[in-house]
This record gives C-alpha cells, sequence and structure tokens, in this order.
C-alpha cells in the first residue's frame, strides 16, 4: 500500500494517540475509522447502522433537548 507523509502539530498527534483502540493500531486506521466516507443516500445509512449499530444515546444531549422543546426563539 502506498503512504504519504504528512505534518501534523504535537497536541493533533496526542489525540490520534488517544484515539487508538490498541497500542499497535496505526494512525491510517484510527483516521479511517474515525473519518469514514460520506454516507449520500438513505440506504447507505441504513446499511452503516446494520453493519455497525446504533451508538447509544447521550443523556446530556437528550436532556438539553427535552429542556429546550417548546421554547420559542428569541429571535426578531
Amino acid at each position: 500500500m502506498a503512504t504519504t507523509t504528512i505534518s501534523i502539530a504535537t497536541d493533533v498527534h496526542e489525540r490520534l494517540r488517544k484515539l487508538r483502540l490498541r497500542p499497535r493500531e496505526s494512525f491510517s486506521e484510527v483516521l479511517r475509522r474515525e473519518l469514514p466516507d460520506p454516507l449520500e443516500t438513505c440506504g447507505e445509512l441504513l446499511d452503516y447502522f446494520e453493519r455497525v449499530g446504533v451508538p447509544p444515546a447521550n443523556p446530556l444531549m437528550e436532556k438539553a433537548f427535552r429542556e429546550g422543546r417548546g421554547r420559542r426563539s428569541r429571535r426578531a
């Protein structure tokens, strides 16, 4: 497989390192997992969730969403 050398900031390198699921996981594997190809159709979205599963709900986001329901916008 062909490779390309890139330069990244030290803080970005540290973030990539923390995203590794196992010690020998390459940065290419991390990036491939964290930056998947965009899903362009509903069919692709369905296939994706059938393959990897639906992520669990974030209770803090759900709470914020529910608390914001029914409020009026302050925009004029």
